[in-house]
């Protein structure tokens, strides 16, 4: 296989990213919903710091979880991980075949780890849609100034929107790289 283009969505976006980095066969990479430090979504003001020393008791919290508490918890966040019902009911499902140990493992590790380094060595270009559902309590402005927090980084090729809202096949701004640099 030659010229490979690798596409993810939050969790994926970084395997997305994470594989391009092994990868020469790489051609692009288009992400949605993701960012290097996913924490810092969901809670802002969250520093890798704070997220590494949270780390022990976080993994605590989660090896008393067994299979029934787990989807409870997964059940609680739904409402930001589909805008549908029916949605919503296809992600649960997934969670509920997934294998507990490694969903509380791939989830201990992306809430606790700060990936800016490693996306910082990602050479192909690079497309981030930002999806945004105004029924989930957050203001279009806050939701975009969380993305160009991790996103518009001086120095990267990465520095503004590529597009803005409403133009062209997606409703959403998207951020890019121009180059072969983050």
């Amino acid at each position: 296989m030659q010229n490979v283009s690798l596409v993810g969505h939050s969790l994926g976006g970084v395997v997305a990213m994470l594989a391009a980095l092994g990868m020469d066969r790489a051609e692009r990479v288009l992400i949605e919903d993701s960012v290097p430090f996913l924490s810092a979504l969901f809670f802002p003001g969250n520093t890798p710091e704070m997220a590494r020393a949270y780390r022990p008791t976080l993994e605590s919290q989660l090896e008393l979880m067994d299979k029934e508490a787990w989807l409870q918890w997964a059940k609680s966040g739904l409402a930001v991980q589909a805008i549908s019902e029916g949605g919503r009911d296809t992600v649960f499902e997934d969670v509920r075949a997934a294998d507990l140990k490694a969903s509380k493992a791939a989830y201990l590790n992306i809430m606790t780890t700060d990936y800016s380094e490693d996306f910082a060595k990602v050479s192909v270009p690079v497309a981030v849609l930002i999806s945004f559902d105004p029924g989930a309590g957050l203001l279009r402005s806050a939701v975009l100034e969380r993305y160009e927090a991790q996103l518009v980084v001086p120095g990267s090729l990465m520095t503004k929107p590529c597009r803005e809202p409403g133009r062209g096949q997606f409703p959403e701004p998207a951020f890019c790289s121009t180059g072969h640099r983050w």
